[in-house]
């Protein structure tokens, strides 16, 4: 894989976890769906201000979408078997387990 297919699906990962589609969320960071269907498809190379705004509207970091140490791509590599319904239900499943852990300190 390489490093613009890797941002790409940090972005649909990004995306689909915070509960976007993809028109939601280039509405929202002030994009054309085409334009972001780009991004996501690795077809191009998003920008510095559009790749910031995506960051802070989906809750991820720039640097989760942009690098790739060996942990993130374990977890990318799962994350990106599942389809839409799935990552959606692991991330319910992930603040549940966070809500517990907290819960319990």
């Amino acid at each position: 894989m390489n490093e613009l297919q890797v941002i790409g699906n940090r972005i649909r990962i990004a995306r689909t976890m915070a509960g976007f589609s993809q028109a939601q969320l280039a509405e929202k960071v002030n994009l054309s769906q085409k334009t972001f269907q780009r991004y996501e498809r690795a077809e191009t190379i998003i920008d510095a201000v559009s790749l910031k705004r995506v960051a802070e509207a989906t809750g991820v970091s720039v640097a989760w979408i942009m690098y790739e140490p060996e942990e993130i791509e374990k977890l990318d590599g799962l994350l990106l078997s599942f389809n839409e319904k799935q990552l959606k239900f692991f991330y319910q499943q992930m603040e549940l387990t966070a809500m517990n852990i907290c819960q319990n300190w």
